[in-house]
């Protein structure tokens, strides 16, 4: 079997679709995308992303990666082998070419012991970045043709949108996909599957601030990607299960395949009706809707992604937000006492309830000394914009304004409701939200933090 690169790669928001998109490509008897996720994009990515491995810790990385890949290729199939049963006679229904043989789960636990030696290998070499994936890609290119008995194959991991670039940059003839659902339903997805007890449903939290992280920490690497000059074909989930037939021709076309009208009839088949974007939206708390509409909006609008939430459609809500709200990293506690600590962040995104008529907002930034060398070091521009808007449910324009921070020191000021020099806003509804995005660089494929931000209740 070749052991050319995979042929397509898809990534995408956990909970988006990849899965379903991923399992429909297989109904073309000439094509097998690995529907379980691999992650060895992420292991590259994750553990050798600027330097390698270290030579004395490899027998630790072994043992990690050995459990891992177990669990996500093996053992995640037991609970659901009735289930393949009915996904397998559906591509059997509808393309008779595609071989009666199951095709999943395709690797054995022999299997995957052998990848794993294999993967383990290319640590040993001291191959990291973009060398070790190039690497991965022809490995697990090479394993998908040999147990699948497919020329075209693919392979499925959220976390892929991470090594995208490299991916690009050492394989040019991979296709690249990117899977994006309405962000009030994947959120919500997330967090009913954080409910589990299985070892998948770990990575996921029931609390609705680390959902909506999760899911922007992922529309930021499409975002690094996209700037990076990587254009992975998007596909949403809401288009996907629209027209099952038309996304799966698109997505065979792109690899000079067809999709006759018996497999168009088979995605249909695969994907079902489900329910109703209409009939979920009178279960979501309306003011959770809003809160995640006003954090990850305008992060789609400039992917050209515009998901309207109808936000005059949805019941009234009374609530306002009570609590800090840390999106991706930090620490929020109520306030105590007169004066006590409000709110921690390195990095993600605060947001913070307006301020009472009797209450101020002490703000405080200091340049992380991580970043400090890292600037240093490579005499690089130390300066960061720190955005700083007024974000109100059902107005489209933000009030904001920036604070600059340099290398020299902190920076400090005050939000003070009872002043209306103090406050740079003149909407003082106790509706809105104070959204603060602190600030973040990328070095050498790498991701800094590079503030500290401290905000006391007074």
């Amino acid at each position: 079997m070749s052991s050319s690169p995979l042929n397509f790669v898809i990534g995408g928001i956990p909970r988006s679709g990849t899965t379903i998109l991923s399992k429909t490509m297989n109904l073309h008897h000439e094509v097998y995308s690995y529907s379980s996720e691999t992650n060895v994009f992420r292991y590259a990515w994750e553990y050798a992303r600027a330097r390698p491995w270290p030579k004395h810790q490899l027998d630790g990385l072994r043992r990690r990666l050995h459990a891992d890949m177990n669990v996500a290729m093996v053992e995640h199939f037991k609970p659901y082998r009735e289930s393949l049963k009915l996904y397998q006679s559906v591509l059997l229904a509808y393309n008779p070419l595609v071989s009666s043989e199951p095709i999943l789960p395709i690797f054995s636990k022999k299997d995957v012991l052998h990848l794993h030696e294999e993967l383990m290998a290319e640590f040993e070499k001291g191959l990291f970045g973009p060398q070790l994936v190039a690497s991965f890609n022809s490995i697990i290119g090479k394993w998908i043709r040999l147990r699948s008995g497919r020329d075209i194959v693919g392979e499925k991991t959220p976390d892929n949108i991470f090594a995208m670039p490299w991916i690009a940059e050492t394989s040019p003839k991979t296709r690249l996909m990117f899977t994006l659902r309405d962000p009030v339903y994947t959120v919500n997805s997330m967090i009913e599957r954080g409910k589990g007890r299985g070892a998948q449903d770990k990575i996921f939290s029931t609390d609705f601030a680390k959902s909506v992280g999760y899911y922007e920490r992922y529309l930021l690497a499409l975002t690094e990607s996209l700037r990076a000059g990587v254009k992975p074909e998007i596909v949403t989930y809401e288009a996907f299960v629209e027209n099952p037939g038309l996304t799966l021709h698109m997505m065979l076309f792109g690899l000079g395949r067809k999709a006759e009208m018996n497999l168009r009839k088979g995605a249909v088949a695969l994907v079902g009706q489900g329910p109703k974007r209409s009939d979920q939206r009178a279960e979501l708390d309306p003011f959770l809707l809003r809160l995640t509409s006003l954090i990850l909006q305008k992060s789609l609008m400039t992917l050209g992604v515009d998901y309207q939430l109808e936000m005059d459609s949805l019941p009234d809500s009374d609530q306002v937000l009570e609590q800090p709200m840390i999106v991706r990293g930090g620490d929020a506690q109520g306030s105590e006492g007169n004066s006590s600590r409000f709110a921690t962040a390195s990095s993600g995104t605060v947001i913070l309830p307006m301020p009472s008529d009797r209450q101020k907002y002490q703000f405080r930034f200091s340049v992380n000394k991580t970043y400090k060398s890292v600037v240093q070091e490579n005499q690089l521009n130390a300066n960061l914009p720190v955005k700083i808007s007024l974000e109100t449910p059902g107005q489209n324009e933000d009030q904001f304004f920036e604070v600059e921070i340099d290398d020299s020191g902190d920076a400090y000021f005050v939000i003070d409701a009872g002043s209306s020099d103090s406050l740079p806003f003149t909407s003082k509804s106790r509706a809105s939200v104070i959204r603060i995005e602190m600030p973040h660089k990328y070095f050498f494929n790498d991701e800094h933090r590079v503030a500290d931000l401290e905000i006391t209740s007074i």
